[in-house]
């Protein structure tokens, strides 16, 4: 405990300093005990242009519901805590649900989660009928085959898992997660590793008959078809340096991979960052998103004059 008091107090200091920095925010319930947490991080480079990233807490959600009101006033009672608090010059990284948009909408730079763009595309592809691109058109989600194979194999480790026939394996099964990014792929991939061992594992059994429906080279199209996105979602996940010049270059590759659009949502950050990063700037990936980035670039530009210009900005300090 005092180890802890002693770096909070430590963290707590390098806050003062902070001129910008990116706040992560996430929110889950526990399973078994429904109850909710809150994790909340901070990441900012120094004056050598390293990444240092902290993680705040993971606090017991007690706020009075998870309306957007609420949810945006417990961050920022947990953010005092540092001597931190949001405003024009923080950004905030969350996920894309709606309450997380309207959180964060005034006071800061909100950037959705890359990683959270993707785990929703994979999950609707295997998990839902339709989806809704706005609120005013939706579209089918034509996957049938593969979300048929999915229930069989999902229903398959289900079973296994709950039983002492597990033991027996030569690899754990594991049950799929549509919190854990990419939770299909973990799933299908182990699956077919040890497709050959289950015919004995299950027979006499009630899942016998779904284990005759499984194609097994369906299943490993399946997991040839996904591993580009959990290489994406992997390289996206680095802790030690900063990813996010990396989105559009990523964004495109699945693409080509996938024709999916509208797997991963850009902003003018990433733009920014890729125009400023020194291999990617010519946009040889994406030549449709150059144009955008160098008009993103120009209105920072014409934005930091205005900022320089303002009275605010001439007022001398007290000495």
């Amino acid at each position: 405990m005092q180890i802890y008091e002693h770096s909070k107090q430590q963290l707590i200091q390098i806050c003062k300093d902070i001129k910008s920095c990116c706040v992560v925010v996430d929110s889950w319930s526990e399973k078994y005990t429904g109850i909710n947490y809150c994790g909340i991080g901070l990441r900012f480079t120094d004056e050598n242009f390293k990444l240092l990233s902290f993680v705040l807490g993971c606090y017991a959600y007690d706020a009075p519901s998870h309306a957007a009101l609420h949810f945006r006033e417990f961050v920022d009672s947990k953010l005092q805590e540092y001597n931190s608090q949001l405003d024009s010059s923080k950004f905030v990284i969350s996920d894309n649900e709606p309450n997380m948009l309207a959180a964060f909408r005034d006071n800061c730079q909100r950037i959705g989660c890359s990683d959270h763009y993707l785990n929703k595309q994979l999950q609707h592809a295997f998990e839902s009928s339709e989806i809704h691109l706005n609120k005013n058109i939706v579209e089918n989600v034509n996957c049938t085959a593969a979300q048929n194979i999915f229930s069989l194999v999902k229903n398959i480790v289900v079973d296994i898992r709950r039983s002492h026939r597990q033991q027996q394996q030569s690899m754990k099964l594991q049950v799929y997660s549509g919190t854990r990014f990419n939770g299909a792929l973990t799933m299908l991939d182990i699956f077919r590793e040890v497709f050959y061992e289950l015919s004995a594992l299950l027979t006499n059994t009630k899942s016998m008959d779904s284990f005759n429906l499984i194609d097994k080279k369906s299943v490993d199209d399946i997991c040839c078809f996904l591993q580009p996105f959990d290489e994406v979602i992997q390289s996206l996940s680095e802790d030690h340096r900063s990813t996010l010049h990396k989105v559009i270059s990523y964004r495109q590759c699945l693409i080509n991979n996938a024709s999916n659009e509208s797997c991963m949502a850009i902003a003018n950050e990433h733009r920014l960052a890729t125009i400023l990063h020194p291999k990617l700037k010519n946009f040889e990936c994406c030549h449709d998103e150059k144009e955008n980035a160098i008009s993103a670039l120009k209105s920072a530009f014409d934005q930091h004059k205005v900022n320089i210009l303002s009275p605010s900005s001439c007022v001398s300090k007290p000495h």
